[in-house]
């Protein structure tokens, strides 16, 4: 069975006037192609439009039809009454709006490497476009669109929005003396926010440019490698902070644990090897967008999925934050990761006498007790 998908955009082009319709056929076969002309509904309005022919497996299409009725797919993982949005007989509550992790893995995944696809080449036309006319037009000018598919092509209907259910719980604490005083410590330092966690807040807002999100998370890590050798290495910190492009892999895993830690807390504490090949996967894919070069699929995969990756840079930021003066970032670390540095700060314990840091009892200790 096949069907037909097509993604609508109206493009901000900035000052720029389109009569007449011109298309691209993407591939050979000419069954996916962007089509670049007036909007018939708003004739000063630029029409972008995306479409192509796919085929799609039968339990997919069944769940698409289920959905453009305004009910939750039979196959969905949960149950009506277990779903946000959804009516205990499971009528949604706002059609076709059905948080994607409540599909069925295939049919998430089918649709949203369509979605992907399209979008990539709505926004790889219009830049095209703007490029070769020097336009002033907004970094995103496709914004995010939606994909919508038809069995005819005369009756279109939405598929599932890529909205994602986030529900983050977090353990609520309480200032305490204990807080507060770090508090004011890091502000009477004049440090206030390490610039490395400030990049990677800030890239956490770009998930739609996720070029420039991937470059932003890996300038973060390279600033946090600096700033943990210029504290444990004075010495060493004006080599540190003027290099160019500095090899960050062997900057952690193999000059890092040849330093001394600070007075009073154990370490050097290195981030857990598991961590490298992602990241060496996240430095080359950086390198290819900034320097040229083309990619492979672990780059073209690193850029698609770079929740995880965002995440995984958080542990090695942290961690390498605890070799500044600090024990509190032990908390920040995900449960793995904290596992890991607390196992390696207690062999530290038995190989060598140190004071180890103050840890409060209710947290996974760093080096136990």
């Amino acid at each position: 069975m096949d069907v037909l998908l097509r993604l609508n955009v109206t493009p901000k082009l900035g000052t720029v006037a389109i009569k007449d319709s011109f298309t691209w056929l993407v591939d050979e076969s000419k069954t996916l192609q962007v089509t670049l002309g007036p909007n018939p509904e708003k004739k000063r309005e630029p029409n972008l439009r995306v479409t192509g022919k796919f085929s799609i497996p039968a339990d997919v299409l069944t769940d698409l039809e289920e959905l453009s009725a305004g009910i939750m797919p039979k196959r969905c993982p949960v149950k009506p009454e277990d779903a946000l949005g959804v009516e205990p007989d499971g009528r949604l509550k706002d059609k076709h709006m059905l948080y994607f992790e409540y599909l069925h893995e295939e049919t998430s995944e089918w649709w949203m490497s369509h979605t992907r696809r399209f979008r990539q080449l709505s926004n790889d036309f219009a830049h095209a476009f703007i490029f070769r006319h020097g336009l002033d037009a907004p970094t995103n000018p496709v914004g995010h669109a939606r994909l919508t598919w038809s069995k005819d092509g005369e009756v279109w209907n939405d598929g599932p929005t890529d909205v994602k259910l986030q529900l983050k719980f977090k353990k609520v604490r309480e200032p305490n003396a204990e807080t507060i005083q770090d508090i004011v410590e890091i502000a009477e330092s004049g440090t206030s926010e390490p610039l490395p966690n400030e990049l990677l807040r800030e890239a956490d807002s770009l998930g739609a440019f996720p070029r420039s999100r991937l470059i932003i998370m890996v300038s973060a890590l390279e600033i946090a490698v600096k700033r943990c050798i210029s504290t444990l290495a004075p010495d060493a910190s004006w080599l540190c902070e003027n290099m160019a492009s500095p090899d960050v892999l062997k900057l952690i895993w193999n000059y890092l644990p040849s330093l001394k830690a600070l007075p009073n807390m154990v370490g050097p504490l290195i981030p857990p090897k598991g961590l490298r090949k992602d990241i060496q996967t996240a430095i080359e894919t950086r390198n290819k967008l900034v320097h040229g070069g083309r990619m492979e699929s672990r780059h073209t995969e690193c850029l698609r999925s770079q929740d995880e990756l965002a995440k995984q840079l958080r542990d090695v930021v942290w961690t390498l934050e605890l070799n500044n003066g600090f024990d509190w970032p032990q908390e920040h670390l995900q449960p793995e990761t904290r596992k890991l540095i607390s196992e390696d700060v207690a062999k530290a314990h038995k190989a060598r006498e140190i004071v180890a840091p103050n840890i409060t009892k209710e947290q996974t200790p760093i080096g136990g007790e």
